[in-house]
């Protein structure tokens, strides 16, 4: 079982959560193009942004995903794993990124190292023995862009 979506969460989160995500690639990764966030077509399942190398001139695909149970900032919560949604293996997309609460804060990943990771079981506030992804903290990246 997984969770359903809700576009009220979406609403709430997934514009901001891009936002963050292409400020931190604008900063540090000039090579990618931004593609604008408005003009790019839902992808369901598959990815959440687009942007362009253009060393290569090829797409990348981002998994973008907020956890508003991570409150702290500029700091992980303190748990040894990140269980990632064992539905994103349906994913294309290259990097995955998490935003804590605050939107301040991101995690990056290779999704390449999500998918080798060990799958869980666990029940969450939405599902009852939903499998996740679960990844070691010290696999990720952390960044903080304060506002």
């Amino acid at each position: 079982m997984s969770k359903r979506f809700s576009q009220d969460l979406y609403n709430q989160s997934d514009h901001k959560s891009k936002q963050l995500v292409y400020r931190f690639l604008r900063d540090q990764f000039p090579k990618y193009e931004l593609i604008p966030i408005e003009s790019q077509e839902e992808a369901y399942k598959s990815h959440d942004l687009r942007v362009i190398d253009t060393t290569t001139n090829t797409d990348v695909l981002i998994e973008v995903e907020q956890k508003v149970v991570w409150a702290k900032r500029g700091q992980w919560e303190g748990w040894d794993t990140v269980d990632i949604p064992y539905r994103k293996n349906k994913s294309k997309a290259r990097f995955f990124f998490m935003v804590n609460k605050w939107f301040d804060t991101l995690l990056v990943i290779r999704m390449k190292t999500i998918l080798e990771s060990p799958v869980i079981k666990k029940s969450t506030i939405y599902t009852t023995d939903e499998e996740f992804f679960s990844v070691p903290i010290r696999k990720f990246k952390l960044v903080h862009l304060p506002q």
